[in-house]
């Protein structure tokens, strides 16, 4: 199985209604049939004291993860990322496991 992780940093000055429409934008990859399970979310700031929303996706193989990333769905989320995350500070991971 191999999980992506994405951390998505806010940019200083959204607004809370910004970070909720975005959030709930994040669903619609909830519906795409290439992942396992997807999980949407934002840091508690527990540990790390910045406004971050989180996706993890589980995919059973790169394929499906290729599929996910390239779906139409994903491709609109990337083309007004830079509406609210900082692109530079954001990170996403792939890992096996």
């Amino acid at each position: 199985m191999y999980r992506h992780i994405f951390n998505g940093v806010v940019k200083e000055g959204i607004s809370e209604e910004t970070i909720e429409a975005r959030l709930d934008a994040l669903q619609v990859l909830k519906t795409l049939p290439q992942a396992k399970s997807v999980t949407i979310g934002r840091n508690l700031q527990w540990y790390t004291p910045q406004e971050v929303l989180i996706v993890i996706a589980d995919f059973k193989n790169k394929s499906d993860w290729e599929a996910f990333v390239t779906s139409a769905e994903h491709t609109a989320l990337d083309e007004v990322a830079s509406e609210v995350f900082d692109l530079e500070k954001s990170c996403g991971y792939q890992i096996e496991y």
